[in-house]
């Protein structure tokens, strides 16, 4: 049976880990996407990613869901090919997408940007 959502071994919800991505990680800007992340050898933990839509610039709940459930598709969509690179490399990574713009993007547009910021990831 194939599995359509991200599973739940991939999400990053540790108030702990994300305080540590924030305060040490690396970050990069894409479009209306700011990326942080950070690198940690295989066998320490699997890859991981959070999502953060603000409050402040999106006052509706649906709107931040909607904004957060196009990012995780894009991410999972580009995770295979994302993840074996990080495989061949021997690590794993957690990742933090914040989203940034006030107005809400097409799909298309967030799928662009996220592919664009893994492959920035891939390359540094």
């Amino acid at each position: 049976m194939t599995v359509y959502g991200l599973p739940k071994a991939n999400k990053l919800r540790s108030k702990k880990d994300i305080e540590t991505l924030v305060s040490s990680g690396n970050s990069i800007i894409v479009g209306a996407i700011r990326i942080v992340w950070q690198v940690y050898p295989r066998s320490e933990s699997e890859s991981k990613i959070a999502v953060s839509v603000s409050k402040k610039r999106h006052k509706k709940a649906v709107t931040r869901n909607l904004l957060k459930r196009r990012i995780r598709e894009a991410f999972r969509l580009s995770f295979p090919e994302f993840s074996e690179q990080l495989n061949a490399r021997n690590i794993s990574i957690h990742i933090l997408f914040i989203y940034l713009k006030e107005d809400v993007l097409p799909y298309a547009v967030i799928e662009t940007h996220i592919k664009n910021g893994l492959q920035k990831i891939c390359s540094a």
